[in-house]
């Protein structure tokens, strides 16, 4: 698996408000729950979340889509930052 955490850019910027929206990001993939933190499960079962509407966390690799989503990200440290 690889966990890739992007902050400040313009692509968080963008899919901000699209991730906030259940409706639309709902055509993106499968809405789960990453401890507290609502995130987007993709078909091949990577997980995208933004994080305090300033960090995009993206857990993606061959691993199963129960392994992804399991991945624990300290989202409340991430969040402080």
């Amino acid at each position: 698996m690889e966990v890739q955490i992007t902050g400040d850019s313009a692509m968080v910027a963008q899919l901000a408000p699209i991730m906030a929206n259940p409706q639309i990001a709902g055509v993106l993939g499968k809405i789960v729950r990453v401890g507290s933190q609502r995130a987007i499960q993709t078909p091949q079962g990577d997980v995208q979340m933004i994080v305090a509407n300033k960090f995009l966390v993206m857990v993606t690799g061959s691993a199963p889509a129960d392994a992804k989503s399991a991945y624990a990200v300290d989202v409340t440290k991430l969040s402080k930052m």
